[in-house]
Parts: C-alpha cells; sequence; structure tokens
C-alpha cells in the first residue's frame, strides 16, 4: 500500500471552510472517481484501489490516502495534484 498525507493550515471561516471542503470532494469525485460521504465537516472518500479521509479542522485540513499496489506508481503525481488542488482553494 502506498499513502498519501497532506496537511494544510488555513485561517478559513467555518462557512468558507465547509466551501472549500465540498469543492475538494466534487474535484477527488471528477479527477478519480472517488466515491465520497460527509461525516459532519469530514469527509470519508474511496474507490477500489484507493480509500482515504479529508479531516476539516478549525485551523488546518488534512487530508490522507491509502492506495492499493495497482495505483503505486501514481501515487506521487495523485499527491502532487491533491496539494494544487488544495493550495488553489486555500489561497
Amino acid at each position: 500500500m502506498a499513502s498519501i498525507y497532506i496537511e494544510r493550515l488555513h485561517q478559513l471561516e467555518p462557512q468558507q471552510l465547509q466551501t472549500m471542503v465540498r469543492d475538494v470532494a466534487e474535484n477527488l469525485e471528477q479527477e478519480y472517481q472517488l466515491r465520497f460521504k460527509f461525516d459532519g465537516d469530514d469527509i470519508q472518500f474511496r474507490r477500489s484501489g484507493a480509500r482515504g479521509e479529508l479531516r476539516a479542522l478549525s485551523d488546518k485540513v488534512i487530508i490522507s490516502m491509502e492506495l492499493s499496489m495497482l495505483f503505486r506508481p501514481l501515487a506521487g503525481s495523485i499527491h502532487r495534484a491533491i496539494e494544487q488542488r488544495l493550495d488553489q482553494l486555500l489561497d
């Protein structure tokens, strides 16, 4: 299994944070065909070969994913793409 862990600090208001979390969820769904469900302000997501969560805390956002061996060669590019999108949304 390959792991992805991304943590970013933010200063968003609760409503802005909720909007950003929805944007990330929709982006993950479109880009990687991940299914997601909300768990409060957090998101649980999965697809065949990948699962993870996005935790939206008052001062930071944490994305963690586990990728199967099938996706291991793509872990670096997936990590960079998620980082770039998250950084755009937090800017």
